[in-house]
């Protein structure tokens, strides 16, 4: 739903320091219709408005990794750094929401941190370990974890959590989707819900036969839900509109389909141990293809315009239309050779730092005891923020506010 509302800050900000209107929050956008400045001080002064970037962060961690500490980040897929932490990231998921990292390990106990290297404490989520089947995520403003025992908690913080119940076992991952939160089992049964807290068991189709690992990973895009997984070698994939009833969609060949990602109008689904895949705009009809190399793929994503294939060894594939592909041996610095199944790879949205702003007006004068009013247009993703700075070091800049849509 639409919405309209005003902001106003009242502050007197120095020529070195941004200040912050507003962010978007995470899964929305928001248009900027106008800004109003005032110079509450008699002499005139400068002042700069910015637009603050967000950016998509990846983060990749992995299962039955003893002493482990580091973690692997990328901001494009293609390009990745390890990080030393100083917490365990042995089966540990990290995602970003409501301004900081939030990380919980073994869906046990919960850290927050806002720069990925130093963490921070937060609580006991649940006194038992739970170290496979556990679902971690953020959406519509909730932290949300799941753990192996019909239980799930939400929290806005990261630090205080509510216990409320979870209709299965055996969770397989965690994903928020379209707005929704999604949650695939071993069983293989999808449960869903739009808030965290309430959910749903969808219905689904009979005779499903994916073996081991059963439904182990779901993409969104153009109005449909696709989901692929298991060790059994299959000629179909999980097909739905609403997330609420799926059906069998029929694939072109029988593989171990691992993986499946969605970019550019195309769904890209991979199979494990063959450079078999296919590809479809609508999820319904398929096409064959061939990858340059047969990689015992664990995880796929679209980030940045480009498909990313990632394999146990390190190395990646990438295609920014999902038929060309170029190889990256290596890619990943600090690669966890146990990942299987059970790799992390998480997708946040993130602010960008202050030097990604973009200044959409710079150095105007304002005089003083008066008020102007900018027009803007602008459109914020998620995360995105609208700051303002006095530049003349003068700090009498001191009232300023932001119609948004």
């Amino acid at each position: 739903m639409i919405q309209n509302f005003k902001i106003l800050g009242q502050s007197a900000p120095t020529s070195s320091t941004d200040t912050s209107i507003y962010t978007t929050p995470g899964n929305t956008s928001t248009v900027v219709k106008s800004i109003n400045i005032t110079n509450r001080s008699s002499t005139s002064d400068t002042y700069s408005i910015s637009l603050g970037n967000s950016e998509k962060v990846l983060i990749l961690t992995g299962y039955n990794l003893t002493g482990k500490t580091a973690l692997n980040y990328s901001t494009n897929g293609i390009d990745w750094t390890s990080v030393s932490t100083d917490i365990n990231t042995n089966n540990t998921v990290f995602v970003y929401g409501n301004g900081k990292w939030v990380a919980v390990n073994n869906g046990q106990v919960s850290y927050t941190s806002t720069n990925l290297t130093n963490w921070t404490y937060a609580t006991t989520i649940v006194s038992s370990s739970y170290t496979i089947y556990t679902g971690f995520a953020y959406g519509n403003g909730k932290f949300v974890n799941i753990v192996d025992s019909g239980l799930a908690y939400y929290s806005t913080d990261g630090i205080t959590w509510t216990l409320t119940s979870f209709p299965s076992r055996d969770i397989q991952r965690l994903l928020y989707l379209n707005n929704f939160f999604i949650a695939n089992t071993y069983n293989p049964t999808v449960h869903y819900s739009t808030d965290g807290i309430t959910w749903n068991t969808a219905t689904m189709p009979s005779g499903l036969l994916f073996g081991p690992g059963y439904l182990t990973e779901i993409a969104y895009g153009n109005g449909v839900y696709i989901g692929v997984g298991g060790q059994n070698p299959v000629n179909y994939a999980l097909y739905s509109t609403d997330v609420a009833t799926w059906t069998k969609t029929t694939l072109p060949t029988s593989q171990q389909w691992s993986t499946v990602a969605y970019g550019n109008g195309l769904f890209v689904v991979t199979a494990r141990n063959t450079s078999t895949y296919i590809t479809s705009s609508n999820g319904s009809t398929w096409t064959i293809r061939t990858l340059p190399s047969s990689p015992d793929l664990l995880r796929s994503i679209y980030i940045n315009n480009n498909f990313i294939l990632i394999n146990n060894n390190g190395d990646l594939l990438y295609s920014t239309d999902g038929i060309n592909w170029t190889t990256k041996t290596s890619a990943i610095p600090n690669i966890f050779y146990t990942f299987g199944l059970y790799a992390h790879l998480t997708s946040s949205m993130f602010p960008a730092t202050n030097t990604d702003k973009n200044f959409i007006f710079k150095n105007n004068t304002i005089d003083g005891n008066s008020t102007i009013s900018l027009k803007s247009g602008y459109t914020l993703p998620e995360y995105s923020s609208i700051n303002v700075k006095s530049t003349n070091g003068t700090s009498t800049f001191s009232a300023y506010g932001v119609e948004l849509t």
